[in-house]
This record gives C-alpha cells, sequence and structure tokens, in this order.
C-alpha cells in the first residue's frame, strides 16, 4: 500500500456540530496517525495521564468532499496551551484501519465482497488476455497502409469454493487514450473474496485477505502485503487500509520462472487448490505462522530464522505424521539396533577423543535401517 495523506474535518459519532479540523496520514510501516487542531473530547478524566480517550470510529470528510471512517481509535498526544488568544488544545489520535469512501455509521464495519491485489500477480496468473498483430514488409518495416492492432479479451474468471466463500482470480484492463499519438491497455489482477451471504465483518475478511496473502507468498516464494485493498458496501466502493509493518522488501525486478510455481502448474484444479489451502492453513497454522513468519521478518537474525524453519519441519511432522518417523514395525527394528548400538563397552564405540568411531559394523548397521 502507498502513503497517503488526507486533509479535512473529524469527529466523533453523533457529534458533527464538534468537529475539528486536521490531517491523517497513512503509512504502510505505521498505524495511521490523525492530527488534530483541537480535541474530539475535553473530557477531564481523559486529559490527564492516567487515562487514555478511545472511541471505536471517528468519522472525517476530506477537504474534496470524500468520506472516511477510522476504526479502533486512541489518543496519542493531547496538548494545552494558554496564550493571550485564551486556551488552545490540539491533540493525536492513531487508528488501525481506514475506509476511504464511506462513513459506516453501525457498530460493526461489514462488506459484500472484497478484491485485494498483491505484487506479482500479474506475472503468477500470466493471463492470455492481449491479441496484437502487427502487418510488415519483408525488412520488417511498417509502411503506409499498413495495420496494427492490439485487442483486450476479458478472460474467463478462475473462482473456487471454500464452504460458502467464492475465491476468483481477476483481470481487469485499463485504457489510456492520446488522440493521434498513443494508446496503452494496463492489466491489473486481484484477487476477489465474495461472501455468498450479505454484510460479512471485517474480522472475517481479514482472517481470508492473511490467508490469500500467504498463499501467494507461498506461490511466488517472496514476501508480500496487500498493495490495495477494495471492498463494496451497499454498491460503494470503499478502499481499506491498514499498516502491514514489519514485511521485508520483496524487490521489484522478479523474474518470474523464479516463482515456486504460477497459475498455469494449477489452472486445471484452481478450485481444488484454493479450497485445499483455506483448510490446510487451519489444519497447520503452527507450521505456518513460523514458515511466513520467518520469511516476511526482516529484522530477524540468521539464527532465530533457522531455529524456527527447524520447529516449522518438526511441527509439521508432528501434526501430519503423529510424531512418527517409521511404521511401528519398523520402528521397532530401529529401537532394538540402538539399544544394542548404546549398550555396548564405551571402548568399543569411542575412541580416546570422545568422538564416535567410524567401525565398519556402525556403518554398516545404519545403512541397512536407512534400506
Amino acid at each position: 500500500m502507498e502513503s497517503k495523506e488526507y486533509q479535512g474535518h473529524w469527529w466523533l459519532p453523533g457529534e458533527f456540530d464538534n468537529r475539528s479540523g486536521g490531517v491523517l496520514n497513512f503509512h504502510p510501516e505505521q498505524l495511521s496517525r490523525l492530527s488534530l487542531f483541537s480535541a474530539l473530547n475535553t473530557d477531564p478524566k481523559y486529559t490527564g495521564s492516567d487515562s487514555i480517550f478511545t472511541t471505536s470510529k471517528i468519522f472525517g470528510q476530506t477537504t474534496d468532499g470524500s468520506p472516511i471512517t477510522l476504526l479502533n481509535c486512541k489518543r496519542d498526544k493531547y496538548n494545552t496551551n494558554f496564550t493571550e488568544f485564551g486556551r488552545q488544545t490540539n491533540s493525536e489520535i492513531v487508528a488501525s484501519y481506514i475506509l476511504d469512501g464511506y462513513l459506516y455509521e453501525n457498530q460493526n464495519p461489514a462488506f459484500d465482497s472484497l478484491k485485494i491485489s498483491f505484487p506479482f500477480l500479474e506475472d503468477w496468473a500470466r493471463l492470455n488476455v492481449l491479441d496484437q498483430s502487427f502487418q510488415t514488409n519483408s525488412t520488417g518495416r511498417i509502411k503506409p497502409s499498413h495495420k496494427m492492432s492490439i485487442s483486450y479479451t476479458f478472460p474467463e474468471i478462475p473462482s473456487g469454493m471454500v464452504e460458502d466463500l467464492e475465491i476468483s482470480l481477476v483481470s481487469s484492463g485499463d485504457i489510456n487514450t492520446t488522440f493521434y499519438r498513443s494508446v496503452s491497455i494496463d492489466l491489473d489482477s486481484y484477487m476477489k473474496i465474495n461472501p455468498q451471504r450479505n454484510r460479512v465483518p471485517l474480522s472475517e475478511y481479514l482472517d481470508w485477505i492473511s490467508k490469500l496473502n500467504n498463499f501467494v507468498a507461498f506461490a511466488t516464494d517472496r514476501p508480500v502485503a496487500p498493495e490495495a485493498i477494495e471492498g463494496e458496501i451497499d454498491g460503494t466502493e470503499v478502499n481499506l487500509r491498514y499498516p502491514t509493518e514489519g514485511i521485508r522488501n520483496a524487490g521489484s525486478n522478479i523474474h518470474p520462472y523464479s516463482f515456486l510455481f504460477n497459475y498455469h502448474h494449477i489452472s486445471l484444479n484452481f478450485p481444488d487448490a484454493i479450497s485445499e489451502w483455506f483448510t490446510m492453513s487451519e489444519e497447520l497454522k503452527p507450521v505456518l505462522d513460523l514458515y511466513f513468519g520467518t520469511q516476511f521478518r526482516e529484522d530477524m537474525y540468521e539464527n532465530n530464522s533457522f531455529l524456527s524453519l527447524s520447529q516449522a519441519v518438526e511441527s509439521y511432522h508432528r501434526l501430519t505424521r503423529s510424531g512418527r518417523y517409521h511404521s511401528e514395525y519398523k520402528y521397532d527394528e530401529v529401537l532394538e539396533y540402538f539399544k544394542t548400538f548404546l549398550y555396548r563397552n564405551p571402548e568399543q564405540i569411542y575412541d580416546h577423543s570422545g568422538s564416535l568411531k567410524s567401525s565398519r559394523s556402525a556403518v554398516s548397521g545404519l545403512s541397512n535401517l536407512k534400506n
């Protein structure tokens, strides 16, 4: 997501007449910060250091008339100055989420659908939607009366169902025209979440976004975060913004062939792949949390990364194999071998330096167990 600044007026629910001017700054690596020219709440119990003023929502209207809803708000600073012109106050509030384009007055924010764009998604999808044809002569030159054409064919939308949730891979094209000079088509791809029920709470969408984020990160083998999130409420398009701090920079010059796999590898069973990923995200949550926590964090030491990945492998084994390394029959054979090996005379096993001897019998025994 890109940084953005909003200038406008802000007020608490039901207190439009007590609105204050201020500037809202969004940064993808920090909580959104609203700097107000006054205080929205001057109750004495919230102006000292003992209590912090919090509110579930703050409404705003930017200077260009766009409505905004801030969610999960907490006052971070409050200042009072006495001057010859009287008492002056200013304050700063941090917010967890921004709904850009809508005043959500109901208690719990909810969306009808949501679409998310991720880095590299166009390269990963590689949907063949552009048809190009060029008429040239034998030397490859374009002459008068020759024709050139580029057409965009809207692709079929691949989608999969996860219980009552439809997940789609959607591509769209924007046409930019400069008369008599140039025409361009910019392609965008995004994941669309379309529940088969109305007004699903934001908290559920955040969980789905997280699962899709991990899916794209796994497929591209790169740490990614949503570039843009656009929802729909009663037919109104609403931009959702929130910080994704701590995610390492994946870079911009990435060759598609460096991906772990792309859409065409799973195109024939895309619905099953998406459904299985959502199921696996619940069943293997401890494993995926360790793996993606290591992949995303740029401030993690190498030793910690190694230990986290080792723990992820061990957790995966225990969750999928019940902690067993062999079948019961094979394990009994392994156990008996190690008992025999360990109960031998230490002088026959260890040399004087304490290192394990590479005896022929020990090596052959281990080789037999591998087979």
